[in-house]
């Protein structure tokens, strides 16, 4: 998948930054395999400084295109999840089909990764993000069934799936504040799960509503990866 699709040279959003990051060599170390929840990377060096750019100077036409990777993408994973949700709750007959197409974005989401870090690195996320994924279906059907002791395990290996996506961004670009992207992804959890319960409750308008404030979430959420990537790799988005 190419993430730079070309849009010609005129910038559609004219969108500003304020400072890049210098540029410096990384590297990505070895580390074990997922299913470990805790992946254990070393990072060889971290750069502190930045080099300022004028308030006026718009940001590269690359940094828009992968931006709007991003974002399709992780809109992507919310909306073939919801329909995913439906799917299930509502025991349709293209229920196969729809979740055989919602893990499609697990391999979209390593594909991105590995043109930027390598193959390694994009299966490995690949694996994080299938996981994730499987497991949340798994957790719509306790809930439908009324399985709580069921969902209350599966809950808890999705939370320890959540963290170790947090700690996997954060070993591989540091620029991915551990804490804070790990709330975002936690809240994004929450937000499914509330998502699932006010379907299979029929609460549909209180349901429509959360899943506004989700696209609103699932957005910072692409945005804060695309912003530490090209801080990271500044010459690349000239």
């Amino acid at each position: 998948m190419n993430i730079y699709p070309s849009f010609g040279q005129h910038n559609p959003y004219g969108m500003q930054r304020g400072a890049h990051a210098s540029s410096y060599p990384f590297v990505v170390m070895p580390f074990q395999q997922y299913p470990n929840h805790m992946m254990n990377l070393q990072m060889q060096s971290v750069p502190t400084s930045f080099s300022p750019v004028a308030p006026s100077e718009c940001i590269s036409q690359a940094e828009v295109n992968l931006l709007l990777t991003f974002r399709d993408l992780w809109e992507e994973h919310i909306s073939w999840t919801r329909m995913a949700i439906e799917a299930l709750v509502f025991n349709q007959p293209n229920t196969n089909e729809t979740v055989t197409r919602l893990l499609r974005n697990a391999d979209d989401m390593g594909e991105a990764l590995q043109t930027i870090y390598g193959p390694r690195v994009g299966s490995l996320f690949r694996n994080l993000i299938r996981n994730h994924l499987t497991v949340a279906a798994d957790l719509v059907k306790a809930a439908i069934a009324g399985d709580q002791a069921k969902f209350a395990e599966l809950d808890k290996i999705w939370t320890q799936n959540g963290i170790a996506i947090a700690t996997f961004l954060n070993r591989i670009n540091p620029y991915i504040k551990l804490e804070e992207f790990q709330n975002l992804f936690l809240q994004h959890l929450e937000q499914t799960k509330n998502e699932a319960s006010l379907m299979i409750q029929k609460q549909y308008t209180k349901d429509i509503e959360l899943y506004d404030e989700m696209q609103q979430h699932i957005r910072e959420i692409a945005d804060y990866i695309t912003e530490a990537i090209v801080m990271q790799f500044p010459h690349m988005f000239m």
